[in-house]
């Protein structure tokens, strides 16, 4: 808490969402040869995937594939008719996210038709890659000496693979996203990483925040 992450270049995965919907044929566990699993084609699919990363990507270039959910099947005994999975891929060139996405929908598919079923994908854009503007992040960087003295600024921040939204903004507008420092040893439960129930932050680093936002409006108009 704190200090405020102002990193000029890439910061961030682009973040796409997909759906995959597998239709087999349902039929008694006795009798497998009579229908088509669609839980064994999810399975092999959720597996397959993974291989993308460490067979078809260089090991230099940062790609996720992560499969989060998946639900097939209505009973013990029977061959499930259908499966849904849902999954992410971070990336961080729109030449990898075209590929990437590409080959997760080409696999699916052929395993799909390998075991006689289908397979539908469904992708959702979620977020570009976010690149701050060099520019930008040396005027907050100022407004943040301002705010808090120098020596609070983090310029090298480590690449992170989540990604957001605001990075939409930044292809048609250079800006920079800053993180703000929310972590204090003395508030043990904002030391907790995001997506845990006991996740907190230090509520001063929101006027941090605040006064960054006023700041830099001030600076820019003059």
């Amino acid at each position: 808490s704190g200090t405020v992450g102002l990193k000029p270049g890439l910061n961030n995965a682009a973040v796409d969402h997909f759906r995959i919907e597998v239709h087999g044929k349902s039929t008694h566990v006795s009798t497998p040869h009579l229908g088509t699993d669609a839980l064994y084609i999810a399975s092999q699919i959720v597996v397959a995937v993974q291989g993308l990363v460490t067979r078809m990507t260089s090991p230099t270039e940062p790609v996720i594939i992560g499969i989060g959910c998946l639900n097939a099947g209505t009973t013990y005994n029977a061959v499930a008719a259908f499966a849904e999975m849902e999954g992410t891929t971070r990336t961080i060139s729109q030449e990898s996210r075209d590929r990437v996405r590409a080959q997760v929908s080409e696999t699916a598919q052929s395993i799909a038709a390998l075991y006689g079923g289908t397979a539908e994908i469904e992708w959702t854009d979620f977020a570009a890659a976010l690149v701050n503007d060099p520019q930008v992040c040396r005027e907050a960087a100022e407004v943040v000496d301002e705010l808090l003295g120098e020596g609070h600024v983090v310029t090298d921040r480590e690449l992170s693979l989540s990604g957001d939204n605001f990075a939409e903004f930044e292809l048609y507008k250079p800006g920079a996203y800053a993180y703000l420092g929310t972590g204090n040893p003395d508030l043990p439960h904002t030391m907790i990483t995001n997506h845990n129930g006991g996740f907190d932050v230090d509520e001063n680093a929101l006027v941090t925040g605040a006064g960054l936002y006023v700041g830099y409006t001030v600076a820019r108009l003059g």
